[in-house]
């Protein structure tokens, strides 16, 4: 596995963990993290779902706009305490809803369980995969499964619901929408840094924090999945393309221009400022964020390719 998947994998259940320290009586980190995560979320269906409507991918994918969990994505010694705070069997959680999005059409809030999809009850689902250490494989394995029975139309959900009294218990028929550039998740870091490996993007937190505007974090977002639209990792071994420093240059850095071009026309098709694209390479190099200078074209080349981006018509 190469080190970008498994900062990937290691993303999947970031937030997941930082739940796991208000399960301890300290909420204001895993607060903080969950508001991180759901902006980045919201961004991210947006930009995935007008992409696919704006036919900039040749295979989309159904997005729900919900963000899931399971109790195997919590170390074995807090798994008790995320159970009775989260209310958390062995279905799958639901953290964050984006509004607006099919999850939240169907009904579906934050705090829900998933315990039956159509017919199928999730008590039994993957448990091989509930292991000896934090891991994001049974929410990977639900979440493809879920994008195959989508895939095919609309899915029937059963979850829990916690109240005051009692546990709900409430139906919903979910509808996925098309949408493009893979998941998008949110890992904890110091370091300002985005990155894709073909099927997900990952964006750190320092990233979120410090971006200027939402039309830069955006960008960044966007110029990620136009990476995995057009299969640069495939290039590159399956490592992602930032990762891929020191193989060829030159392919890289044409790589990164496409994904410049792409990314612009994601970010107009959603309705963010395309001018996002240079404010973040200018943003960049003046914080000295340009971490990869021999895979990255010049700044100058950059602004000169995103300004050409910005001005054709589409």
């Amino acid at each position: 596995m190469s080190a970008s998947r498994r900062r990937l994998r290691i993303a999947m259940f970031a937030v997941a963990l930082s739940l796991a320290v208000s399960a301890h009586g300290t909420s204001d980190l895993a607060a903080d993290d969950l508001a991180r995560e759901g902006r980045v979320a919201a961004l991210a269906y947006r930009l995935a779902s007008r992409a696919a409507d704006a036919g900039l991918c040749a295979k989309p994918r159904p997005v729900t706009g919900m963000v899931l969990h399971d109790i195997a994505a919590y170390e074995p010694a807090d798994r008790a305490r995320v159970r009775s705070a989260l209310k958390l069997g062995t279905g799958f959680g639901v953290r964050l809803v984006v509004p607006g999005s099919p999850a939240a059409v169907a009904g579906i809030r934050a705090g829900d369980e998933v315990t039956i999809v159509d017919d199928r009850p999730m008590a039994d689902f993957a448990l091989d995969r509930i292991g000896d250490e934090a891991s994001p494989a049974r929410t990977e394995r639900f979440a493809s499964m879920l994008e195959l029975s989508l895939s095919k139309g609309s899915v029937r959900l059963t979850t829990q619901r916690p109240s005051p009294a009692v546990m709900l218990l409430l139906e919903h028929t979910l509808m996925g929408r098309p949408g493009c550039g893979g998941e998008v998740v949110v890992t904890s870091s110091r370091d300002v840094n985005g990155w894709s490996d073909g099927k997900r993007v990952a964006v750190t937190s320092a990233l979120v924090d410090t971006a200027p505007d939402d039309a830069v974090l955006a960008f960044v977002v966007a110029h990620e999945m136009a990476h995995n639209i057009l299969s640069h990792a495939a290039r590159t071994g399956g490592a992602s393309v930032a990762a891929s420093l020191g193989l060829d240059g030159g392919r890289s850095r044409r790589a990164e221009i496409e994904a410049d071009t792409l990314g612009i026309r994601i970010l107009k098709a959603a309705g963010y400022d395309p001018m996002g694209g240079e404010r973040f390479v200018a943003w960049a190099a003046r914080e000295g964020h340009s971490r990869f200078s021999f895979t990255h074209p010049s700044t100058g080349k950059r602004v000169d390719a995103l300004r050409a981006a910005v001005s054709t018509g589409d």
